[in-house]
C-alpha cells in the first residue's frame, strides 16, 4: 500500500500526515493516518513537564486523530534514557496510539550537518549502540534523513584511497546498514522493521553515501519525498515535484518485492508560516569544507521559521 507523508512544523513536534491510498485505517480516518515525530530534543525535554505537554497534547487531539508517532532517541550524538524513551511511550500508548523509534544520526547539526566518521572506530561503535537501543524499546524504527557521511578527515581521505567520494562513501554506507544498524537492531529484536527515509537533495544522494541502487533492497521500507520550502531561500529550490519522487524510487527497487510493497509513503514540510504550502523540492547542494573537512550540507535559515528547541529540524 503506497501513501503519502507530509511534515509540517510545530511547536515541539514535526507533524507527518500518512496519506493512505488503501483501505480505511482503524478508529481514525478513511484513507488518512496521521503520524507525528517527535525529535530527540522532545523526547529528551517533555517528560520534565508532562502535565504542560498533555494540555497541548488534548488540544491537538480536538482538533486531529493521531494514529502513531515517531520517538526519535538520538540527534546530535545526544541519546535519550531509558526513563525518557518509557514515559513517552507509556503516554501515547495509553491514548491508544502506536509508538515507533526515531534515529536522528547527526553528529552536530549545526554545524553544517556535520556526520558521524564511519571511518572511526568509535564513531561506528555509537551508531550500533544507538541503533540496538532503540530497537529493545521499537517493533518500528525510521532514520531520519540524516543518514549520510560528509566527513572529509585524514582516516576517510586514507580509507577512500584511489575511489571516488561517491564509490568511497556508498559502499561505506552500505557496509554500515548492514553491519551497525539493520543487523545489530535485528539481533535485538528479530521483530524490528527499519526503514530508510530519503530527503531531497536529489543530485547529491549519491556524492553523500546514499546509495538508490542497494539500500532500498535492505531496509524493510523507505519513506520519499519531497519539502516544501521558501523559494526564495538559499536552498536552490526548483518547481514542484511532489509526484516524481516516488516515481524515480518505484524503478530503482528490484528483486522479489516491488517498492511499492516497500515504499510506506513520501513526505511534505511545510514551509515558512507566512509563506503558503508548497510542493517545492530542496535541491540544495552539499557545500564540502564549509565547517573544515567534515563540513557538509548548509542550510540557510528561512523567514519565518522560529528556531528554538522546540522547532522541528
Amino acid at each position: 500500500m503506497k501513501s503519502i507523508l507530509v511534515k509540517l512544523t510545530w511547536r515541539f513536534a514535526s507533524l507527518l500526515f500518512l496519506l493512505s491510498l488503501g483501505a480505511a485505517q482503524a478508529g481514525g480516518y478513511t484513507n488518512l493516518s496521521i503520524a507525528v515525530y517527535f525529535r530527540y530534543q522532545e523526547v529528551h525535554s517533555i517528560p520534565t513537564n508532562l502535565d504542560r505537554f498533555s494540555n497541548q497534547w488534548a488540544n491537538v487531539e480536538k482538533q486531529v486523530w493521531v494514529d502513531k508517532v515517531y520517538l526519535e532517541t538520538t540527534r546530535n550524538a545526544q541519546l535519550a534514557t531509558e526513563a525518557e524513551v518509557t514515559t513517552m511511550k507509556k503516554f501515547f500508548n495509553d491514548r491508544g496510539i502506536r509508538t515507533s523509534g526515531g534515529l536522528g544520526l547527526t553528529a552536530n547539526e549545526p554545524n553544517g550537518f556535520q556526520s558521524y566518521c564511519y571511518s572511526t572506530p568509535a564513531d561506528r561503535e555509537k551508531v550500533k549502540a544507538m541503533a540496538e537501543f532503540t530497537a529493545r524499546y521499537f517493533d518500528e524504527i525510521i532514520l531520519d534523513d540524516f543518514f549520510f557521511s560528509n566527513c572529509k578527515c585524514d582516516r576517510c581521505i586514507a580509507a577512500k584511497g584511489d575511489k571516488s567520494w561517491t564509490q568511497f562513501r556508498t559502499e561505506q554506507l552500505d557496509d554500515v546498514s548492514r553491519d551497525l544498524i539493520i543487523g545489530p537492531a535485528k539481533a535485538i529484536n528479530p521483530k524490528v522493521r527499519v526503514i530508510i527515509k530519503y530527503p531531497n537533495w536529489y543530485e547529491s544522494f549519491q556524492g553523500l553515501g546514499y546509495d538508490l541502487a542497494v539500500e532500498p533492497k535492505l531496509y524493510d521500507a523507505i519513506y520519499t519525498g519531497t519539502e516544501t520550502r521558501d523559494a526564495n531561500s538559499g536552498q536552490h529550490l526548483q518547481q514542484p515535484q511532489a509526484g516524481r519522487q516516488p516515481g524515480r524510487l518505484d524503478r530503482r527497487r528490484s528483486g522479489c518485492r516491488t517498492l511499492r510493497r516497500a515504499n510506506v509513503g513520501h513526505f511534505l514540510r511545510k514551509g515558512p508560516r507566512n509563506h503558503p504550502l508548497q510542493l517545492h523540492a530542496n535541491n540544495g547542494r552539499p557545500e564540502h569544507g564549509q565547517s573544515g573537512r567534515r563540513g557538509g550540507y548548509q542550510r540557510q535559515p528561512e523567514p519565518g521559521y522560529t528556531h528554538s528547541a522546540h522547532s522541528a529540524a
